[in-house]
């Protein structure tokens, strides 16, 4: 369950496009929202215009956060309870 996506890059040209970002989920979608655990991760896709101006997706990136890295002064590296 996504609950924000925070887009750090967006590039267009007529024939690479490039979307990157932040993103939290939470999991288990199923638990109650004071039992889920959030998890901070980035995210990126590259995309590409095929010969009849089709957009497909050349690459594909989405990882958590490496311990340490901090958003608006916190640090999102670890499992934590959704924010009320």
């Amino acid at each position: 369950m996504y609950l924000s996506i925070e887009t750090i890059i967006s590039f267009a040209g007529p024939k690479t496009s490039l979307y990157a970002g932040l993103y939290d989920f939470a999991y288990p979608a199923t638990a109650p929202p004071s039992e889920r655990t959030v998890i901070s991760a980035r995210f990126s896709f590259t995309y590409t215009r095929d010969i009849n101006g089709d957009w497909l997706i050349t690459e594909h990136h989405s990882s958590a956060l490496p311990r340490g890295d901090e958003r608006n002064g916190k640090s999102i590296a670890e499992p934590r309870a959704p924010s009320k």
